[in-house]
This record gives C-alpha cells, structure tokens and sequence, in this order.
C-alpha cells in the first residue's frame, strides 16, 4: 500500500467520525432525572424526634450554597414539621450522568440525583422569618403572612 493510499485510508476514517458525530448533535438530548433520596431522623435538645421524610421541605438557604466539586454541592435547608416546628439540615446534592439510550432521533440520558440529609438542628421561628423575608417574599408570606409595606 503506497504512502498515498494510506493517507485517503485515514482521511475516510476520519470523515466516517466526524458523520457520526454530527449525527448525535442533530438529535434531541433529554434527560431523565432520578431522584435517590437518603433521609435522615434524630432528636433533637427539645426531646422531640425530627424527621426529614416527614415533615415539609419549604427552602434552602441560598447564601448557603457551597460547590464541594463539579456535580456536588452542600446547603442548608429547612423544614417545618406537622405540628409547626422549624428545623434545618445540611443537604448534599450528587448529580451523576448515567447511560445515554439511543433512538433515531431522541437520546435519553439517565441522571442520577442523590441528595443526603444530615447534621439536623433546631432553628427559631426569628431566624427563619429573617432568611425568608430576604430571599423569598412569596414564602413568607405564606408562613408568616403580609407585612407593612415601609
């Protein structure tokens, strides 16, 4: 085989990939999350037992957030129990891209989401009206009701 036919041969190759690789940006990419949720109990200083797969996730902090790395991230993030007691937790999220499922035009990519729950403490009716009225006016409202316009 001469030098020229072996440079034709690569160059075949090569717009062989290219093809296929313009035919994946062509299709429509979804993703499929899945949500794997590790909840957490504890008692707490007031004697009471605080569970997480209980009681109502309302919000997470948002100056909070830590990246811990790409796809991983921590935040506080609190709760309010059926007999109207607040408490947070340290919440990290994982998110891992899983396989991606082919059709002739849509792949599907399975994504999955692992959020743990930890490190769970009681916190006053004060603080979280101050994180609230801060950050998110409509929850407040909800919670804690209208206030006096300044």
């Amino acid at each position: 085989m001469s030098i020229l036919e072996k440079f034709l041969k690569n160059k075949k190759g090569d717009l062989a990939v290219q093809d296929e690789s313009q035919n994946l940006s062509d299709k429509i990419i979804l993703n499929n999350e899945i949500d794997i949720i590790s909840h957490n109990e504890s008692v707490l200083e007031d004697g009471r037992l605080y569970d997480t797969s209980k009681a109502e996730k309302v919000f997470s902090d948002p100056t909070s957030v830590n990246c811990i790395c790409f796809g991983r991230s921590r935040c506080r993030t609190y709760f309010l129990t059926k007999n109207g007691r607040w408490f947070s937790t340290d919440e990290d999220t994982e998110r891992v891209s899983g396989k991606i499922s082919e059709g002739e035009r849509i792949c599907i990519r399975d994504i999955k989401v692992f959020t743990t729950y930890s490190s769970l403490r009681i916190e006053g009716k004060d603080t979280v009206k101050d994180l609230l009225g801060k950050n998110n006016y409509e929850l407040y409202k909800k919670y804690f009701g209208e206030v006096e316009e300044a």
